[in-house]
């Protein structure tokens, strides 16, 4: 287990996926710690994780490149990287930097394993999408 300041991670295995658990805050001081991480089980073979930020409080554009980092180069070799647990602030995060287009993120750890080993998780969840505002019409253009 890495702790600095006030990340705590952690990782176990089911299966082949790997999943990673993220508590606390991840900013320019400790996302390397993550980036660490990632990097050392992907060099040791792990290519499918899923990432869970349930307990995630804060998550800024350096965690973001961390998080991308990774997905892309699992992603180059046929692995996966989805998102489980995410609250509200940080899906808002996803949704609004469009980064819902590659990661997958999922209600639950459980659901995002499953998804994992049915070779699911390309396909954007539910958990990922932030509700529609209603379509409007002005001057016979419908706007959304």
């Amino acid at each position: 287990m890495y702790d600095v300041r006030s990340l705590h991670l952690d990782h176990r295995d089911d299966r082949e996926v790997t999943v990673i658990t993220v508590d606390g805050e991840v900013d320019v001081l400790n996302a390397p710690r993550l980036r660490e991480l990632l990097i050392e089980l992907i060099n040791t073979g792990h290519l499918h994780f899923v990432v869970d930020v349930e307990k995630v409080t804060f998550l800024d554009s350096t965690a973001l490149g961390v998080l991308i980092g990774a997905w892309r180069r699992v992603r180059d070799h046929g692995g996966c990287l989805a998102l489980a647990g995410a609250p509200k602030q940080i899906r808002q995060i996803f949704h609004v930097t469009c980064l819902t287009r590659n990661f997958a993120l999922y209600n639950t750890t459980s659901e995002a394993i499953q998804a994992c080993h049915a070779g699911r998780v390309g396909t954007p969840s539910p958990a990922g999408r932030l509700p529609q505002p209603p379509a409007s019409s002005i001057g016979g253009a419908t706007l959304r």
